[in-house]
């Protein structure tokens, strides 16, 4: 989830030994925009997309792939499911757009949507 209303998702990539030497880094999380190197997993993380929707913070953030009569657009690829505080659901895919697959999904009597989660079929 996220304070600043977005959803977003990482791409994880380990370091080859070359660069965990040339990263000179001890214990800490050097942040440099759109890429991040943890120094104590030797991985990288690189921003792949941002989804914008929500009107306040992001709760959970759950994967589903897509379902066999889904828009032929998103067929095959994973959907994701995001949930906030603003009482909403909101899918999304997010190799293929930047926008929500569909209209937010409403009517939950709480403030908040705290999770979401998926069931394959």
């Amino acid at each position: 989830g996220s304070d600043d209303r977005s959803v977003r998702l990482w791409k994880l990539t380990a370091l080859e030994n070359s660069n965990r030497e040339n990263t000179n880094l001890q214990n800490d999380i050097k942040d440099k925009g759109d890429f991040i190197i943890d120094s104590q997993s030797f991985h990288s993380y690189t921003l792949i997309w941002t989804g914008w929707g929500h009107t306040a913070r992001v709760w959970d953030i759950a994967f589903a792939s897509s379902p066999s009569n889904a828009d032929p657009r998103c067929d095959s690829l994973p959907i994701l499911i995001s949930a906030g505080e603003d009482s909403t659901a909101r899918l999304w895919s997010p190799l293929s757009s930047e926008k929500e697959i569909t209209y937010p999904l409403r009517g939950h009597r709480c403030e908040s949507v705290w999770s979401v989660d998926a069931c394959e079929g």
